[in-house]
């Protein structure tokens, strides 16, 4: 086994134990990744090599930086190192100044600003690549979680790969591109076991290498999400949650909040609408309606 370490850049405030809470609890990668006294493990996969990694943040003071450490079964080259460090920020979002955020509900909106305070330094946790986002917005369409998730798990064993911690607790890596991109739907049936969505991620496997992940992040919101639209099996919802799930890009809500709406009503009652909550936050709304989810989510498990 090969293996290296370094730091991770951040923009304070940032706190790793609110991210591991939130992947504790987040039930489309739930079990995937061991969270322990704040610290995250996970194996991720980048160009068919797999990777494990430890994220640890050494004091609770939202301005340290982060320590990581790798382990291979392949030799771990300074490019490999890299491609790795960069993904690890990506997923947790490392380097996104939230201030602006802070300081628009400080001003804006003193019902949610209590919530900023619990969660101060959670920045948002994205799943760790755009194909796994859009792998999993096919697959839960119209589909109970659980289902999704057995979909999603029995493509992991076949096309992915695991990988042993020193304790020899066993880490499996979502398959990236290298992986996916010649699978047939003759092969996918029999892991999905369903036709409708087995055509589309056979869809996925073979467009997705024509979606450039930088023109997604700079083009306006909607052109983004029509590119993504061409895809087979890809519709307004699942458009809008690859581009704010797996790239960040938090401007828009989703078209359905039926699931937390219970927790909107909570904070505000009958007091303010949706619309004035959209006004208040404008490209912030979806980290608004992250910390929401936040202080649902560690409502069941406290």
């Amino acid at each position: 086994m090969y293996s290296t370490s370094g730091t991770l850049k951040i923009e304070p405030p940032f706190n790793l134990k609110h991210s591991a809470m939130f992947l504790k609890a987040f039930r489309p990668m739930k079990d995937e990744q061991e969270t322990i006294d704040g610290a995250i493990t996970k194996a991720i996969m980048i160009n068919g090599q797999i990777t494990l990694f430890t994220v640890k943040q050494e004091s609770p003071r939202n301005t340290d930086p982060i320590s990581y450490e790798l382990s291979s079964k392949d030799p771990i080259t300074k490019t490999y190192c890299d491609s790795a460090a960069n993904q690890i920020s990506f997923f947790l979002s490392l380097t996104e100044d939230i201030k602006p955020f802070y300081e628009i509900a400080k001003k804006e909106d003193p019902k949610f600003y209590p919530i900023i305070e619990q969660f101060c330094g959670f920045h948002h946790v994205k799943f760790p690549t755009t194909l796994e986002t859009a792998t999993w917005a096919i697959l839960v369409q119209r589909n109970p979680l659980s289902a999704a998730k057995k979909m999603k798990q029995r493509l992991i064993e076949k096309w992915g790969e695991s990988i042993q911690n020193g304790n020899g607790h066993k880490f499996w890596a979502f398959p990236d591109y290298s992986r996916l991109k010649n699978v047939s739907e003759k092969e996918l049936y029999p892991i999905i076991r369903n036709i409708r969505r087995t055509q589309y991620l056979a869809s996925l496997s073979k467009d997705y290498e024509k979606i450039d992940e930088k023109s997604l992040l700079e083009l306006d919101f909607d052109q983004a999400k029509k590119i993504l639209m061409q895809i087979d099996g890809i519709g307004e919802w699942s458009a809008t949650f690859i581009l704010s799930r797996g790239l960040g890009r938090m401007e828009r809500l989703p078209e359905n909040l039926k699931m937390i709406s219970p927790e909107i009503q909570r904070l505000y009652g009958s007091e303010i609408s949706l619309e004035k909550i959209c006004d208040i936050y404008g490209k912030w709304i979806g980290y608004w309606l992250l910390y929401v989810w936040a202080s649902h989510l560690a409502s069941k498990i406290t």
